[in-house]
């Protein structure tokens, strides 16, 4: 059955025996990010999409997965959006995905972005 809490434990999931991978989804920009478990210590990251070569991507994991990606991929300019959905699986099974249907919008921070988030 799958969850429906939005707390992902990814390093309980590193402790177990059978993989797990975290799939990222942007269907407005038909790409995929996929983060697989290497190992009970880390993860290894891939953007895939069509007309874009595969290619590694920096992550990190503990009990927060960080990933990092670079925007050129995605054909955004600052102020626009993608959207995303996260799938986290065991082996093929779901486990849990956020939102539980469909996606959300991430707006891409201008370059003056820090000076209004932090403006008092």
């Amino acid at each position: 059955s799958r969850a429906t809490s939005h707390d992902m434990d990814l390093e309980a999931l590193a402790q177990d025996n059978v993989p797990w991978s975290v799939r990222v989804n942007l269907p407005d920009r038909h790409m995929q990010m996929t983060i697989r478990q290497e190992s009970s210590q880390g993860a290894e990251a891939v953007l895939q999409g069509p007309g874009t070569p595969t290619q590694p991507l920096p992550c990190a994991l503990r009990r927060i997965l960080e990933l990092a990606a670079p925007l050129s991929a995605f054909s955004v300019e600052p102020g626009g959006g993608l959207q995303v959905s996260v799938a986290l699986f065991r082996g093929t099974e779901l486990i849990e995905s956020y939102p539980p249907q469909g996606s959300f919008r991430l707006t891409i921070p201008t370059e003056d972005f820090e000076a209004h988030a932090w403006s008092v």
